[in-house]
């Protein structure tokens, strides 16, 4: 084996110093998992010794743009005294019209992995097939041929491989232009974690039951429930769940504009990944909701009464077609404009926000 520099090293005697520069949440804690795991895949891959070290950088998420992303790690190796530096990021990479996955800058033995890239599913793996394919084209000079790694990414992640000779980064990994921002996007939107937000609904949630449990209690509910059909209760509760979203966007600032710290695409795709983080929190607590009424209509209204002022037999349908109309008058007259238990768990599931929070943060440390 021979070192990064280029001068000969025997397999088992010299030391490799890879150094992992995280931004905060999802990508720290991907690179936890990285720490423990990637000493032995690369001595698997590779041969030799490795050590792998982890730094934290806030800023690390504020950084607009790949070369600024790599201008970091550069500097993290160099203050480390590392042979390699990867940085992990969850800000939305592009180069051009593809979002950029990875990238890699042979010269100052730096790389970065766009996490949100990867999509949603598999994310560990994935991060570490990729890390093995950067350090690979990183190293790609002093490492010997049989060294190469047999397979630098597995059958689930397509993407094109580019090596630019003249330019920076050198080596970029691009992910389709169509599908790759449906990934990119879906893995924005676990970076937000929309379970945190819909842990934040719980009041919200609270309040709607009770004002759909009244409504569960007139007859004129009863036989609207049974006459609307479930298309226009789909409708219905699609409408309940837009209002509510609109609510929680408006009503906490969440929008992100266009300034100079973002431009209108990086808005746009901001934008999106938080509207479909607060549809899959809110649509869960629509749902959550759903569930209780429907409890609470098969308790409290007895089968004979309900056909004789529903002019409809009593049964399972017609029990949740009534918890779902219910669940749709709640979220409206309950739920909008109701207290939450942390404004800050729907700051938090927007992209600008926790962004913005970032750079404020690693400013004020530096």
């Amino acid at each position: 084996m021979t070192d990064v520099d280029g001068s000969s090293a025997q397999p088992g005697l010299h030391m490799v110093r890879v150094g992992l520069v995280a931004a905060p949440e999802l990508p720290r804690r991907v690179a936890l998992d990285l720490v423990d795991r990637l000493p032995r895949l690369l001595d698997r891959n590779f041969g030799g010794r490795w050590h792998v070290e982890l730094a934290e950088d806030p800023l690390l998420a504020g950084r607009a743009g790949v070369d600024d992303v790599l201008d970091a790690g550069r500097d993290a190796r160099s203050a480390a005294g590392w042979d390699v530096a990867i940085c992990l990021t969850d800000v939305p990479l592009r180069d051009g019209k593809r979002p950029l996955v990875a990238a890699v800058d042979r010269h100052d033995k730096v790389a970065v992995v766009n996490i949100p890239a990867l999509g949603l599913t598999a994310l560990g793996g994935r991060v570490r097939t990729m890390t093995v394919a950067l350090l690979a084209d990183i190293m790609e000079e002093a490492l010997e041929r049989g060294q190469q790694p047999k397979r630098r990414l597995s059958a689930g992640m397509v993407m094109r491989r580019e090596v630019v000779m003249d330019g920076r980064p050198q080596v970029r990994y691009l992910a389709p232009a169509g599908t790759g921002h449906v990934r990119l996007l879906s893995g924005m939107v676990r970076a937000n974690r929309p379970w945190r937000a819909f842990s934040g609904l719980s009041t919200a949630v609270v309040a709607a039951f009770g004002t759909g449990a009244y409504a569960l209690l007139s007859p004129t509910i009863w036989q609207l429930s049974g006459e609307l059909g479930w298309g226009r209760l789909v409708a219905i509760m699609v409408c309940a769940v837009v209002a509510m979203i609109v609510w929680l966007v408006v009503g906490h600032e969440l929008w992100e504009r266009a300034d100079g710290n973002t431009t209108p695409k990086e808005a746009a795709l901001y934008n999106s990944a938080t509207s479909l983080t607060l549809a899959i929190a809110v649509a869960c607590g629509y749902l959550a909701l759903f569930v209780l009424l429907f409890a609470v209509s098969g308790l409290l209204i007895e089968g004979g009464v309900f056909q004789q002022n529903a002019d409809n037999a009593a049964g399972i349908g017609a029990y949740a077609s009534l918890a779902w109309l219910g669940a749709a008058i709640g979220t409206v007259a309950g739920g909008l404009g109701s207290k939450l238990d942390n404004a800050d768990e729907f700051r938090y599931a927007t992209y600008g926000h926790h962004q913005g929070r970032r750079r404020e943060s690693g400013n004020s440390e530096a």
